[in-house]
C-alpha cells in the first residue's frame, strides 16, 4: 500500500513550517509536484493545499508567489 499523495503534501508542508514558517516558490512547486504525481489534483489535494496557503502571511510574500498562488488557484478552482 502506498501513501496518498495528499498525505505526503501534509507531511511536506510540516516540514516547511517547522523550518521557518514560510512557504517559498521552491516549496510550493514541491507540493504542486506532489498533488500532479498522477497528472490530476484530487479533491483532497486540493484541501490540503487550500489549508496550506491559508495558513501563510501574504505581507510575507514576494510578488513572485503570489502570482504563482493567483494562477493555481485559478487553474485548480480552489
Amino acid at each position: 500500500m502506498t501513501k496518498s499523495d495528499h498525505i505526503e503534501m501534509s507531511q511536506f508542508a510540516i516540514s516547511i513550517f517547522r523550518d521557518d514558517g514560510k512557504l517559498d516558490i521552491e516549496e510550493l512547486e514541491v507540493l504542486v509536484k506532489i498533488a500532479l504525481r498522477d497528472s490530476t489534483m484530487s479533491e483532497d489535494e486540493k484541501r490540503v493545499l487550500r489549508s496550506i496557503l491559508d495558513r501563510l502571511n501574504f505581507d510575507d510574500l514576494n510578488r513572485e508567489l503570489i502570482l504563482k498562488i493567483e494562477q493555481l488557484e485559478q487553474r485548480f478552482d480552489f
